[in-house]
Parts: C-alpha cells; structure tokens; sequence
C-alpha cells in the first residue's frame, strides 16, 4: 500500500479510536437506566420518571447516531478544508463591539480567557467584563482553598487593573442542563441592566453551543450575541491531528446534537 494511503488509514483508525472511547465515556457519564419496574426493596419507579428516562436515552441515541454520521464523514474524507471548516464552523469567532464580553462558566475563567477579556475592554470594543461562575457544593470545593473562590477570583480581577465598573461576577447553579440555565440567569440579570449586545467568550468547540444557547435565550431579550472562541491545548486549523482535539471536537458536536433533539434549543445551526 502506498505511504499516503497508509498515512491516511492510520489516522483514520486512530480518529475513530478516539471517538469510540468518546462516546463511551458520554455514555457513562449521562446515562443510567434501570430495566425493569424494581430499583429497591418495595420501591418502583413512577410513569413519569420512567418515561423521562426512556426520553433521554432515545434523545441521547439520536444524537449518538448522527454525530456518529457526521464524523465519519469527517474522519474517512480526510480532506483538511473540510476539516478546517468544521472546526471553525463549531469555534466561530466574530469582529466589531459589543457592551459586555462574558467569560462562561466552568470551573472557573481561565486565564487566557480573561486576558482576551482585558484586551477587549482596552480596545474598547467592550465596557464590562462579566465573569460567570458556578456555584459549588460545599463536598466538591478544591481542597486547600479556603477562601470564597468568588473573592479570589475578584481579588484577581483588581490586581490586575480593572475597576468596580469594569467587571461583574454572577454566580449560576451548577444544575442540568447546565448551560441553558446559565444563559437564562446571566442574560436575564444583562437585561436588568440595560445591556444590549454581548461578546461570549468560550473554549474551543463548546462554543457552537454555548453560542445558540445564549442566542435563543438573549433573542427574546433584544440581546445580541457575538461568539468569540478560544483555544488552549491545540490549533482550530489542525484540530485532527490530535486526539484533544477529535475528542472535543466529538463530544461537543454530539451535545450540541443532544441539546436540539431534547428541545433546549430550536433545531438551526445560526
């Protein structure tokens, strides 16, 4: 067989090891079903719990298959403008300005996040920064950090030049599904304050649906969202060749896939 071919097969075998361990690891994590009417002694699920759970298995299963479709396609078309496309399709980034830029919540604003933020505000192509967190249970707190991780995170914020107006920090439940209740408490509390477009900084691939999530909750607010992704651990124009790189790639196009299937957001890609 020819280098090239061979190269090709390699990587291909490689990609769609990645996206198996990918999806099993989804799996895992979100789904547990119990067959059969007992979970304990004297105890059955209701008609209402079991039907929830058969939803979002077949929700889930649904999104398994056509991300399933769509990376293969991806993987065995080993064509790099294909690939590049997708990878910005999923990452996308915007220009102009906007009132505030929002550092989404996770387990807390990284600091190449907050350092695009600061340029933004220096640029002038925004005002505030907003700085979401998620609130967490006491048991599931970093041990050795005694403080209130909001008041580092402040701490931070002022040491490094910002001022009381220029930034905010709200904090969100940490509570399924995740980012939808984020965008409606965060955008909501934007709305309180008259704020009217919103730069949304986010990681990598997560951002596609970060980004309709927050468009779909901020539209009928009169709130505009312009996506602006970053990336830490690889290059959105090489993404495939590395295995962070298919695997975030997977595991975001199949929860953005979840996401529309379960009605968290309409089904459009814009």
């Amino acid at each position: 067989m020819p280098f090239a071919k061979r190269l090709k097969c390699e990587h291909c075998n490689d990609a769609w090891d990645i996206y198996s361990t990918s999806i099993s690891v989804y799996i895992n994590r979100n789904i547990s079903i119990t067959f059969g009417t007992t979970v304990s002694a004297g105890a059955s699920l209701s008609r209402s719990a079991t039907h929830d759970m058969t939803t979002k298995a077949k929700s889930i299963l649904t999104a398994i298959l056509v991300s399933t479709f769509i990376v293969v396609v991806l993987i065995y078309s080993f064509n790099e403008t294909i690939l590049i496309r997708a990878g910005r399709f999923m990452a996308p980034q915007s220009a102009g300005t906007a009132d505030v830029a929002i550092l989404e919540g996770t387990g807390g604003p990284e600091t190449g996040a907050v350092n695009i933020a600061i340029d933004l505000l220096s640029s002038g192509r925004a005002s505030c920064m907003v700085v979401v967190l998620h609130h967490v249970r006491e048991k599931k707190k970093k041990f050795g950090i005694d403080d209130d991780y909001q008041v580092l995170v402040e701490r931070r914020l002022k040491l490094s030049g910002l001022t009381a107006k220029q930034y905010m920090i709200l904090v969100t439940p940490d509570v399924h599904p995740v980012t939808l209740n984020e965008a409606t408490i965060v955008l909501q509390a934007l709305s309180n304050k008259g704020v009217k477009s919103a730069f949304l900084l986010t990681t990598g691939f997560h951002t596609r649906r970060s980004l309709l999530v927050y468009r779909h909750v901020g539209e009928p607010l009169s709130i505009n969202i312009l996506p602006l992704a970053y990336f830490n651990d690889f290059e959105i124009d090489s993404w495939w060749r590395r295995e962070d790189g298919i695997s975030e790639f997977t595991l975001e196009l199949l929860k953005l896939l979840y996401y529309q299937v379960r009605g968290y957001i309409p089904a459009q890609l814009n």
